[in-house]
């Protein structure tokens, strides 16, 4: 188990979706940045389970199909990542805290979730991924390195750049589509 991530394309706000089994004016953008239905939303708040799906069950299957192609991106998603296992994510964050934590990297500390779930805002993507350059940089200048009894390469190739890289696609297509990253 690990945290994953995605971005949401801007087809969207663009009008770039293919017609669906909703019209455009009932979709909406919830808070968790997913692309929704305010019928089925508001259905499922009224009506108990087995009501609900007595009523809205077709309609409910026939969105959850066409959101998987409802644009040019495959379920909406402008980029989807892979970040680390949960184990990497505090490997990634205990490195995060020991060369600086919140002082020098105030964004990058609260980075990651500590669960699945959330939204990271696009308003702190671009300071984020300057943070996240001068991370890379602490950790790769061997004249600045804090840790005398680990070579670099050595912490580098444990996974936590291929982490940092990671974050880096999220952070490139937050600010690109102006969307958050929703964690999962």
């Amino acid at each position: 188990m690990g945290l994953d991530a995605t971005v949401r394309c801007r087809c969207f706000e663009e009008g770039k979706l293919k017609p669906g089994p909703v019209p455009v004016e009932d979709l909406y953008v919830d808070e968790e940045g997913y692309l929704s239905s305010r019928t089925l939303d508001e259905a499922y708040r009224e009506y108990d389970t087995r009501r609900f799906y007595a009523r809205y069950d077709r309609l409910e299957r026939a969105f959850d199909e066409w959101m998987r192609d409802c644009c040019e991106h495959e379920d909406g998603e402008y980029c989807s990542e892979w970040v680390s296992n949960w184990a990497g994510c505090a490997q990634f964050v205990a490195l995060v805290r020991e060369v600086g934590g919140e002082v020098r990297f105030p964004l990058l500390s609260k980075l990651l979730p500590d669960g699945n779930g959330g939204i990271y805002p696009a308003e702190k993507a671009r300071a984020t991924l300057v943070e996240l350059d001068a991370f890379i940089e602490a950790v790769s200048n061997t004249d600045q390195w804090p840790f005398p009894d680990r070579e670099p390469e050595s912490v580098l190739s444990e996974g936590k750049y291929w982490t940092a890289e990671r974050i880096r696609k999220l952070l490139v297509a937050s600010i690109a589509t102006g969307n958050p990253i929703r964690w999962c």
